[in-house]
């Protein structure tokens, strides 16, 4: 399953991401995964959590991102949950390009029972359609 937490800059996205990722820890069976494309909120993290920087991993494109996510959760098969914050500067493109990318990977989630949440910056009126049903 996707989960979208989407708003503009400094609505406090990342502050929810983090909390929600504290509070999934606390009562996760499983693993719990952190990306991000810095290590600012490490320190701010459950220590259970494991926080992945993902500029250590190139990830430039949705098909990298894609195969990325994929590769975690194969090597984890006790993967619950996963948080990505900064989700646009990851992969570099447009909202609007990346519908088959979500499609892809909410069957792969669902299939594989993990949740995926994601924080993307954007005004409300550039939110496309094919993501409101994401939006929590």
């Amino acid at each position: 399953m996707i989960q979208v937490i989407y708003g503009g800059k400094g609505s406090g996205k990342s502050k929810r991401l983090l909390d929600l990722a504290n509070d999934t820890s606390k009562k996760a069976s499983g693993s719990v995964v952190f990306i991000d494309d810095n290590s600012g909120l490490i320190h701010d993290l459950d220590i259970n959590i494991r926080f992945i920087d993902a500029q250590e991993y190139g990830i430039t494109s949705p098909k990298v991102f894609t195969g990325f996510i994929l590769g975690i959760s194969a090597q984890d098969f006790d993967l619950e949950h996963i948080f990505v914050d900064s989700f646009l500067r990851l992969v570099k493109h447009s909202l609007f390009e990346l519908e088959d990318m979500f499609k892809k990977l909410d069957e792969f989630t669902k299939k594989r029972d993990i949740t995926l949440t994601i924080s993307i910056s954007g005004e409300e009126s550039d939110l496309p359609d094919y993501i409101g049903k994401y939006v929590i």
